[in-house]
């Protein structure tokens, strides 16, 4: 033990610097060795968020440096800029707007029909460098940022600086599938793996894809969604068809409406809002009946400031949420009428993300277990409570959602240096990226149709967050329809109707 204290500080020295000469792919590999042997050092994790290429990491990096460190005021300080609802540390604080969240984890994000999203992003990322330089008082000040710099940063830059050089892509393979992907592998330079770990087999080169035979039109699909309108600090709810047409207002953008999902039966709607109980505002779950929406009643009695994305089993029995409750964000379970709450993980590292199989015997979900700071994709087998890591590539992998026929998952990767979208099969082989050339724009919250005929997923790449079709047979990607709105999350009613 006498030799781990000065490796580390070597360690964290090492990727500081890389991080100020802007080395993020090295800064990203030294820090993650620090953490990996300890967890909360607090530097590391302040650094680390000023490296990684996604909001939705970067909050993650902050909110454990604050639970590390409740009086860290800087940390808090970049998540309020950032929209987290912060409750009050040691010393106090006032608490923001919550966060949109997405998958594995978003950020709330925006692009030129809102300057306020950029001003935020690029305030929070500025926030901290100050904060890492504060800790590690023994380094040289961090250069500073002209006005002339900041006034260039935008949001892809904040958001998307691509990690390197573009990873090597073999070319697809013919193939009779009408499927059309890039396959991708592990590159064993750009991951930082545990030595105990056994790599998954390579994917193999081949694709042989079976999607539905007879496609619906978009327009037949009926979704809820939560977004932002113009100039809102919170998302509202909306009910319509996907194509933009019969929208409706379910709830009012000031009461912060977030992470939506319809139950299979298309009847009620889990979501998760910030209300005032017994003293405490925190988050709670709430469902909804569409027949009566003023009738939506919290399920969950919790405390903690994390309360995020809802998943309905396929009996509509149970939903799986992720809750900070004991500290640190776990899966949670209950009963879709409220009762019978306990928790599925408990340990102390990040589980997000949940999202059952179609016949509800399984979880996928997003954790940094092996990683930490960078989170891979997991399988949970609910009747044996066995694990199984599905995914190892460089980056973070997370939002994982299953196909309706059970054979596929599709998830969002950082591996290319920003969010994509990927597919794979439901045992974690034959990996292929789906959102090929979207200008270096950030994808999140895939979610297949109810057919399986496309997969629809949010993308910043013509600025705000907004919803986009990819046709499964044919490959093609456009918008689902015209919105004015930033997105934060979509769910499509089961039954088409």
């Amino acid at each position: 033990m006498a030799t781990r204290g000065p490796d580390i500080q070597e360690r964290l020295r090492e990727g500081i610097e890389a991080a100020r000469r802007g080395d993020r792919v090295n800064a990203r590999r030294l820090l993650q060795q620090v953490l990996i042997i300890d967890r909360d050092n607090e530097a590391a994790l302040m650094w680390m968020a000023s490296v990684v290429e996604s909001m939705d990491e970067r909050r993650a990096f902050l909110e454990r440096a604050l639970r590390v460190n409740p009086d860290n005021t800087r940390a808090r300080e970049a998540l309020q800029r950032m929209g987290v609802n912060v409750p009050g540390g040691r010393t106090g604080g006032t608490a923001a707007a919550p966060l949109p969240r997405t998958g594995g984890t978003a950020a709330r994000a925006g692009g030129g029909v809102n300057s306020y999203l950029i001003a935020a992003a690029v305030v929070a990322i500025l926030t901290v460098g100050v904060v890492a330089a504060a800790l590690i008082s023994s380094q040289p000040p961090t250069p500073q940022v002209t006005s002339q710099q900041v006034a260039q940063l935008t949001l892809n830059a904040v958001l998307a600086t691509p990690i390197g050089a573009e990873p090597d892509v073999p070319q697809s393979p013919p193939t009779a599938t009408p499927f059309i992907g890039v396959i991708v592998t592990l590159n064993p330079d750009q991951v930082v793996l545990p030595p105990t770990f056994t790599p998954t087999d390579t994917p193999e080169p081949t694709a042989t894809f079976t999607p539905t035979a007879t496609f619906i039109p978009p327009r037949t699909y009926n979704i809820v969604y939560s977004a932002f309108d113009d100039g809102s600090a919170l998302p509202g709810l909306y009910r319509s068809r996907a194509d933009g047409t019969t929208m409706q207002t379910l709830g009012n953008p000031a009461d912060g409406f977030t992470d939506v999902a319809f139950s299979p039966d298309g009847e009620r709607v889990a979501f998760t809002r910030p209300i005032e109980q017994n003293g405490v505002t925190a988050p709670q779950l709430f469902v909804m009946s569409l027949a009566n929406p003023a009738d939506a009643a919290p399920i969950t009695v919790m405390t903690s400031p994390t309360l995020i994305q809802p998943a309905w089993s396929p009996d509509g029995r149970v939903i799986v949420f992720v809750s900070a409750e004991d500290g640190d964000d776990d899966l949670w379970i209950i009963d879709s009428d409220g009762n019978n709450l306990r928790q599925l993980t408990a340990n102390n590292t990040t589980d997000r993300a949940p999202a059952f199989s179609p016949d509800g015997t399984k979880l996928v979900y997003a954790s940094d277990q092996d990683s930490p700071g960078f989170s891979e994709i997991y399988e949970l087998d609910l009747q044996t409570n066995a694990v199984t890591r599905l995914s190892d590539e460089a980056g973070s992998n997370y939002d994982p959602v299953y196909a309706p026929d059970g054979e596929r998952i599709a998830f969002i990767s950082t591996q290319g240096g920003d969010g994509d979208v990927y597919i794979m099969d439901a045992d974690g082989q034959r990996k292929f990226l789906l959102s090929i050339d979207d200008g270096g724009a950030e994808d999140r919250a895939p979610r297949f149709t109810p057919d399986g005929a496309y997969l629809a997923y949010l993308s910043n790449r013509d600025g705000a967050f907004v919803p986009y079709l990819l046709n499964m047979r044919t490959n093609e990607t456009e918008p689902m329809f015209a919105s004015d709105q930033n997105w934060q999350s979509l769910s499509f009613n089961p039954l088409m109707r």
